[in-house]
């Protein structure tokens, strides 16, 4: 079932995973129940699908190359996670979704918990405008053309045109944190992933910001090294 819902890509609702897996729905919802309670999978929400969860994608996911991450950019993420004092996550982009694969908390007060595994409203998220400007240009313009009404998609446009040209994502804020910060890693030549750092402090000064941003440039840089790539 697990494998199923890993395959599927997005949000899939129980009466497909029950006909998929031949079973009948009353079991299945069920079952799925239980795997919500281990963490394996979440659902969106009352009478909605189910999608694997963090702990999901990085126990069940099938596909090779996310295996292959996980291995790789687990530790080392986990490695400047706790060498910088910040959080930092790798995500990817499937099927226009940006998913989380891996998270490290590494600051030591800051209880940051990422809320969903997933977006679809990718640009809103500093990994996700990286992906999407940086990506397939179909898969950029379709984005683009579901975007709701409320989004500006001009300007979404020239921002990423801007972060094609600087090669990374920088998001500002001032509620519960300074800033996100995000640069690709490459896989056989094509961007992948990207790794980002949550700059969590009150009053961040400039150097310490560019600090932080060139720790997250220099873990992209090594994954993608572990990876066996030569970047562009």
């Amino acid at each position: 079932m697990i494998e199923c819902i890993s395959e599927h890509g997005p949000v899939m609702l129980p009466s497909a995973i029950a006909n998929r897996v031949g079973i009948n729905q009353a079991t299945c919802v069920r079952i799925l129940r239980d795997l919500v309670d281990l963490g394996y999978i979440e659902q969106l929400g009352p009478r909605q699908g189910y999608m694997l969860s963090v702990q999901g994608w990085a126990t069940f996911s099938r596909n090779p190359q996310i295996e292959r991450l996980l291995a790789e950019g687990s530790p080392l993420i986990s490695q400047y996670a706790e060498r910088i004092n910040q959080c930092m996550f790798l995500c990817v982009i499937r099927n226009g979704r940006r998913y989380t694969v891996f998270f490290r908390n590494g600051h030591p007060t800051f209880n940051l918990v990422p809320q969903r595994v997933a977006y679809d409203d990718c640009h809103i998220t500093a990994t996700g405008q990286l992906l999407l400007a940086i990506g397939p240009e179909a898969e950029r313009q379709a984005y683009l053309e579901q975007c709701p009404p409320d989004v500006d998609r001009k300007a979404l446009g020239r921002l990423f045109v801007k972060i094609q040209k600087q090669g990374f994502a920088v998001i500002h804020r001032k509620e519960d944190f300074h800033a996100i910060a995000a640069y690709p890693v490459y896989m056989f030549g094509k961007a992948v992933a990207a790794v980002s750092v949550c700059m969590v402090g009150e009053n961040m000064k400039k150097a310490e910001e560019q600090r932080l941003i060139s720790a997250c440039e220099s873990c992209a840089r090594d994954l993608s090294a572990r990876l066996g790539v030569h970047l562009p």
